[in-house]
């Protein structure tokens, strides 16, 4: 038989101390006991549900572009220019994106939407060929549409 038992063996006097210890259930930080309760999940890591959604991403003074997410599968809805911008290219890609290319002179801005782990990704890209600048930056979407806030910003 097992015992998880230490009794201190002290004389009863002065600050000594004893501790006990019982076995009267499953040890939490013992990865071995199969009664253990799982480990939570992490509450900054959002969960993602279905992703049936239309979402328009609009870059200002740019143009929007507007996708659809059907059960997980992307469509194109539309992509429009602002005043003074063009829309150089529009549609799906091979890998089930959605790219939208809008263009005014030297100045190209590409917005790229996927499905990534269930959330909607989307990807900004402005590039300025006359002053050699480019500047990317990414937001991720859950299944309801709200914003999972700007997720990070990379520029040269």
């Amino acid at each position: 038989s097992d015992s998880d038992s230490d009794s201190g063996s002290g004389s009863g006097s002065g600050s000594g101390s004893s501790t006990t210890t019982t076995n009267s259930g499953p040890d939490p930080d013992d990865p071995d006991d199969p009664d253990a309760p799982d480990e939570p999940d992490d509450p900054d890591e959002p969960e993602p549900g279905p992703l049936n959604q239309t979402r328009s991403y609009t870059f200002p003074g740019v143009g929007t572009t507007t996708v659809q997410a059907t059960d997980g599968v992307l469509s194109l809805v539309s992509a429009t220019a602002a005043a003074g911008w063009a829309v150089e290219e529009a549609g799906i890609e091979i890998d089930g994106s959605v790219d939208s290319v809008y263009t005014q002179g030297d100045l190209e801005v590409s917005i790229h939407v996927e499905i990534e782990d269930g959330f909607l990704l989307v990807r900004v890209r402005e590039r300025n060929d006359e002053t050699n600048t480019d500047t990317r930056f990414f937001e991720y979407f859950d299944a309801d549409g709200n914003s999972l806030g700007d997720m990070g910003a990379n520029g040269s």
